[in-house]
């Protein structure tokens, strides 16, 4: 059972993530109060945003590759297999699976809007040009 949600912002000079119970849980009132509490009590979305900056990087290069080859969906496809891959190699509500999850459900990020954040390589830019498109 999923019980997190990761909201994506990718309208700032920054990516946002966020995480927050989400609405479909159907957990109890008290379960969904105890669970909010510790998300802000460990302040999770801020302890987790550098670290997930970087593990988003890990994609890049797939990403641009899928974008340049086939477009939106591409990538949509690859952040939802890469997400069901970690559902299973970890747990549902672990953040990156999560994380994987509203990124592809984000057509913002995935139209392209992920190079604003994860650029590709210098070097890579200048051995394969076309993927700057």
């Amino acid at each position: 059972m999923t019980f997190f949600r990761a909201v994506i912002n990718c309208d700032s000079s920054a990516l946002e993530i966020e995480f927050k119970i989400a609405d479909d849980a159907n957990l109890s009132d008290e379960m969904n109060s105890r669970l909010s509490f510790q998300l802000a009590k460990l302040g999770l979305n801020t302890r987790y945003q550098a670290e997930l900056n970087l593990y988003i990087t890990s994609h890049t290069v797939a990403m641009h590759g899928l974008y340049f080859v086939a477009g939106e969906d591409a990538v949509k496809s690859l952040l939802n297999a890469q997400a069901t891959q970690e559902e299973e190699s970890f747990y549902p509500s672990h953040c990156r699976p999560v994380l994987l999850k509203g990124l592809s459900e984000n057509s913002n990020f995935c139209n392209g809007n992920f190079k604003k954040y994860f650029a590709l390589a210098t070097k890579l830019a200048q051995q394969y040009p076309f993927l700057q498109t």
